[in-house]
């Protein structure tokens, strides 16, 4: 047990720890941790101090031990032609829009990661990496072959669903890794996996499409990818240097009416969204590939399509446990519940209903007056505001690859609640920072009404066309 800091007698413990010289120091460093945390320090530890630092065999364990805790922070910033020639090689920043978040979650695990070049060592196996890219593979060959025919996901019946993911994962698994997936009965156990997997997916798509009027136009549209891509988002930053922004956008839907149309981005693991990580910087990517389709269909369309919403799909379906032998119905209760689509649609009771006639797909409620719940309200935006956020995208985006190209590199780490960016870093043991220490401090993100958000957001928009405007007057 650690000793009071305003101890004055040794337990037992602590003179058996203070006898041995390089525990000592371990426990002094750990003290003076405690009194820069809380302003009290035992006063056997001073001693301890004086007499560590007489003894020539702890000089070396005791200069690390200090260094370490009175360490300054580590640099901030790379100087302007270092961040030129390290991230803007041919005045071209290029990326998908997760670099940019990653920036925004902290400019040092950026710069790791893009700048250092520095990866974790991959393994051999089947990784989480893998599992989604082969969900997104199976159901993206499904959706082309039932497009190709001119038929929709609602005219599969169960067993041509199981047939068709069947022989697309019989093309695709020998192809993945040299045939890992085939090499154990292990691995062919977790392709078995996988197939029911993507099988549950696609019933659960078969049912959404039967309970919609959106239906899919486009599977996988690439942008800034290379040839029979769409184009990229572009800005022009300063030096003269290019940002392009790329992607993949796994699917468009239009609605019958050919008025609206909707993004829709698979994930396999968890996800949500809310306005103020839109606001940091932290989640562009929906908002991202809206703008995408947006800017495509006014040049490939005879008239304007609006955005009904963009929305995240499970492709997963996890154990369930209960206590009794579940009926059929509650089965499908839990899972509608499990897998609601997070996301933001349009503030239209309509175009809500003709997403999801049946309630079971999306978690937004209305009411029988035709009006929505007020705890669902933070997942509608009217068409002003989805206006709004999709300037803002542009503006985040551009803001951010000027910040790299300023050299931001300081280890910044954001904290959310009991969340922090540092939480799941691969670079966490080398950035160096440490809440303990002078000038590494969390950039802790405080919580707002949807209604503040927005206007702080038009208030960044309306300064930033204040200064290119002031910055293309002055030229």
């Amino acid at each position: 047990m650690p000793e009071e800091e305003g101890a004055t007698e040794l337990s037992h413990e602590a003179v058996l720890r203070l006898a041995d010289g390089r525990k000592s120091v371990t426990g002094l460093a750990a003290a003076l941790r405690g009194l820069r945390e809380r302003g009290t320090l035992a006063p056997y530890w001073r001693d301890v101090y004086n007499w560590a630092g007489e003894q020539p065999e702890l000089s070396t364990p005791l200069h690390l031990a200090l260094s370490g805790l009175f360490a300054p922070s580590p640099q901030e910033r790379l100087p302007e032609s270092v961040a030129l020639a390290i991230f803007a090689k041919h005045r071209r920043l290029s990326g998908s829009v997760t670099r940019f978040e990653e920036f925004a979650q902290c400019p040092f695990r950026h710069f790791a990661h893009y700048g250092l070049r520095l990866e974790e060592r991959r393994e051999q196996g089947m990784h989480a990496f893998d599992f989604g890219t082969l969900l997104h593979s199976c159901l993206r060959a499904c959706g082309e072959t039932l497009h190709a025919a001119g038929r929709s996901w609602r005219d599969v019946g169960e067993t041509e669903g199981h047939e068709m993911v069947q022989d697309v994962l019989g093309e695709i698994a020998p192809r993945l890794q040299n045939e890992l997936l085939l090499s154990t009965k292990a691995y062919e156990h977790l392709l078995a996996r996988i197939g029911l997997t993507a099988e549950r997916s696609l019933a659960r798509l078969i049912s959404m499409d039967s309970a919609s009027q959106f239906h899919p136009v486009a599977f996988e549209r690439i942008f800034g990818g290379g040839s029979g891509a769409m184009p990229p988002l572009s800005y022009d930053l300063p030096h003269g240097v290019r940002l392009d922004v790329r992607g993949q956008i796994d699917r468009i839907d239009f609605d019958e009416s050919g008025r609206y149309f909707l993004v829709v981005d698979y994930k396999t693991g968890k996800m949500s969204l809310n306005l103020l990580e839109v606001y940091e910087g932290l989640k562009l990517q929906l908002l991202t590939y809206l703008l995408v389709a947006k800017n495509l269909l006014q040049k490939t369309e005879d008239h304007e399509m609006l955005p009904a919403g963009m929305l995240y799909c499970f492709l997963k379906y996890e154990w369930w446990q209960t206590d009794h032998k579940a009926s059929p119905e509650e089965i499908r209760k839990h899972f509608d519940a499990a897998l609601k689509m997070p996301g933001w649609v349009l503030a239209d009771p309509e175009v809500v209903r003709a997403i999801d006639a049946t309630g079971r797909f999306l978690p937004i409620r209305i009411t029988a007056k035709g009006e929505f719940y007020a705890s669902d309200r933070p997942k509608v935006k009217t068409p002003e505001e989805f206006d709004i956020l999709l300037k803002y995208v542009n503006l985040m985006l551009e803001k951010t690859g000027e910040e790299i190209l300023l050299g931001d590199i300081a280890p910044r780490p954001y904290q959310m609640g009991k969340r922090t960016a540092c939480d799941y870093c691969p670079y966490r043991a080398i950035c160096g920072f440490d809440p303990t220490l002078d000038g590494c401090t969390y950039r802790r993100l405080i919580n707002r009404k949807d209604e503040e958000l927005m206007e702080d957001i038009q208030q960044r928009e309306q300064e930033r066309d204040a200064e290119k405007k002031g910055g293309s007057d002055h030229a």
